[in-house]
């Protein structure tokens, strides 16, 4: 699961335990301080912390509907509201979510684009040689991901083979070559 996923599946848990909390006691009004906290709590949690990683996936138009719910509650959290206009809130928010849900799995992922270039070793090995040694490793891994898989191979496991027997080849080829000089 990736950042928005993980977030979207906080605020459905977020809403189930705070229906769960208010549908424990009867009264008409929701007076409790820790009752009005926790609403307020999860209003907070929804703006500084889930929408954001959610926005990164969707549209923020797509989540209007529900930050609209997440207003009413935050402005309702701040006065003893009405027990059950709160629950009503609470199951059309979690209708919203579930809706947000599906449109984020059928939104296409975006895949971060990386470079190929090695990263700067200097900082964790200080030896030349050793640095040297990991730049060429890491440049085997890159052409072994580009190299096509190999014949009847269904895994990507072919290609690695392929990348490697291709640099044994290239290595035995300069022995060879070195040996008749």
């Amino acid at each position: 699961m990736n950042e928005g996923q993980l977030a979207l599946d906080d605020a459905i848990k977020r809403c189930d335990f705070l229906r769960k909390l208010l549908q424990k006691k009867t009264t008409k009004q929701v007076w409790a301080d820790e009752e009005r906290g926790t609403i307020k709590a999860t209003c907070l949690a929804w703006f500084n912390n889930q929408k954001p990683k959610i926005a990164k996936q969707l549209d923020v138009q797509e989540l209007n509907a529900a930050t609209t719910i997440y207003s009413a509650l935050l402005k309702a959290s701040d006065r003893a509201g009405s027990r059950p206009q709160y629950l009503r809130s609470l199951k059309s928010l979690r209708t919203e979510l579930i809706d947000i849900r599906s449109k984020q799995m059928l939104s296409t992922s975006t895949t971060a684009i990386t470079e190929d270039a090695p990263p700067s070793f200097a900082k964790l090995i200080p030896d030349q040689r050793m640095q040297d040694i990991l730049v060429r490793r890491w440049d085997e891994c890159v052409m072994s991901l580009r190299a096509p898989r190999a014949d009847g191979c269904d895994s990507d496991d072919g290609r690695a083979t392929r990348g490697i027997a291709a640099r044994k080849n290239k290595q035995r080829t300069k022995s060879a070559t070195n040996l008749h000089r």
